[in-house]
């Protein structure tokens, strides 16, 4: 669910796509501890899969760190920081808030200015409202456990289409996520209000504009795939317009929502269990044969199907039960007789049947897909306002790469300075003359080298 509420539109084969959250998961990505409760290796298995190879060990210490940052205040109060302003979303685990940090005045009412208020988007859990009793609603477990696994993967996520969290807090009836406000709201919207106007020739979007969000989706579910995250409920609403549409950062787009999400790795190489909306959901999940990385890939799928035609393809009246839909989906039947989707170009067609392919090994995989052919350079326009997103961000993964590198030499430094500590005068004499004679003592460092008095 993202940050804007849902309307219904006229147009029921978009509008009325359902939500599946039956059947027990077979694993969570594991929940943090209320205090202190991460641990190396858990940060070790969240790398799983990445190109680190035998630093994957520094790499997972480096994500560690990163979440600890990220942990929840336990001794403050979201409403000591931030007010609310208005509701712009709602969920099964709670209400979306749009708010303000709170002015901070200068101590001593001194001439410097009071601090200017930052507008957040807020993700408010419910805990007091959550009954395990409920079959249509979550339990307290079940709403714990999305707060833990978002707060957990946007704590290792920093990418330019992937929204942004700031902090969260953790109170006995309320848990918060505070996130980057995408003032746009869903994708989802406006799509809707271009199919509205284009009800008597068909479609939504033009392709040029369709190629501009579906290559930033790409983008952020190819960062994800990167560490074996699944997300399991990429639909349109959960894509946000960074601005208003019209303007610059109307044109930027960022996934939110991963508290469905899964880490796979070696020891799970499947997520079990039927998690996503129905019309968005891959066959296999449906043949109960669990979701990898694929998943995704047809998902994805069906979000550019709906970008250029504006209407579900697995849903041809809006009226179908989701036994009728699911089938049409094991059978990979997608409608292909609507106007929006006879107008659709050769290239766009073929990619959306590479993406909506039943058996997973034929399936393009996101590497492939921002390859094809109607994906080129040529033909995709970045948006002026995302040149230099992207640009601080690649700026800030060469940082973190260096920082991952330093890493490496802080375990051997912190022994030599724990054994400095334990000597008498007379060696601490010796280390100071033996390194500014040679410099042997950083040597030493780099090559794991133990000085004989150690």
């Amino acid at each position: 669910m993202g940050q804007a509420s849902q309307k219904q539109f006229g147009w029921g084969a978009i509008a009325q796509c359902g939500c599946v959250h039956s059947g027990q998961e077979a694993s969570f990505l594991e929940a943090d501890g209320l205090s202190d409760g991460l641990r190396i290796q858990e940060a070790v298995e969240l790398e799983a899969g990445s190109d680190f190879g035998s630093g994957r060990r520094v790499v997972g210490t480096w994500a560690l760190a990163r979440r600890r940052v990220f942990s929840a205040h336990l001794k403050t109060n979201f409403t000591n920081h931030y007010n609310i302003l208005r509701q712009v979303g709602e969920g099964t685990y709670g209400l979306v808030f749009e708010a303000e940090t709170i002015k901070i005045l200068p101590v001593g009412g001194g001439g410097s200015q009071p601090s200017h208020p930052r507008r957040v988007a807020v993700k408010c859990f419910k805990m007091a409202e959550a009954n395990s009793r409920d079959p249509s609603g979550m339990s307290a477990k079940a709403v714990r456990e999305s707060f833990e696994k978002e707060r957990a993967i946007l704590a290792r996520s920093e990418h330019p289409h992937i929204v942004k969290m700031y902090e969260c807090f953790e109170e006995r009836h309320s848990l918060w996520v505070v996130l980057e406000l995408c003032r746009g709201g869903e994708l989802y919207e406006y799509i809707a209000a271009a199919a509205q106007q284009r009800r008597a020739e068909g479609g939504a979007f033009e392709e040029t504009e369709a190629r501009t969000y579906f290559r930033q989706m790409l983008y952020a579910v190819a960062f994800l795939h990167k560490t074996r995250i699944v997300h399991r409920d990429i639909k349109t609403e959960n894509f946000l317009l960074l601005g208003s549409p019209g303007t610059p950062e109307g044109s930027v787009i960022k996934l939110c929502d991963f508290g469905t999400a899964v880490q796979l790795s070696p020891q799970m190489p499947r997520a079990m269990g039927r998690i996503g909306t129905l019309s968005y959901t891959a066959p296999e999940i449906y043949a109960r044969r669990g979701a990898d990385t694929c998943a995704d890939i047809w998902s994805l799928g069906v979000v550019l199907y709906v970008l250029m035609v504006g209407a579900s393809p697995f849903r041809i009246t809006g009226t179908e039960t989701r036994a009728e839909t699911s089938q049409r989906i094991l059978a990979g039947n997608y409608d292909k007789l609507r106007p929006g989707w006879k107008k659709c170009s050769d290239k766009a067609k073929d990619l959306v049947g590479k993406l909506l392919v039943v058996e997973e090994a034929k399936r393009l995989d996101i590497k492939k897909a921002l390859q094809h052919s109607w994906l080129a350079p040529s033909t995709v326009s970045t948006p002026a306002v995302l040149l230099e997103e992207h640009r601080n961000f690649f700026s800030f993964l060469d940082k973190e790469l260096s920082l991952q590198n330093l890493a490496a030499y802080v375990q051997p430094l912190l022994h030599l300075l724990t054994s400095f500590a334990r000597l008498d005068p007379l060696q601490h004499l010796f280390m100071v003359v033996y390194a500014q004679a040679g410099g042997g003592f950083y040597g030493g460092i780099r090559k794991e080298v133990r000085l004989v008095w150690f």
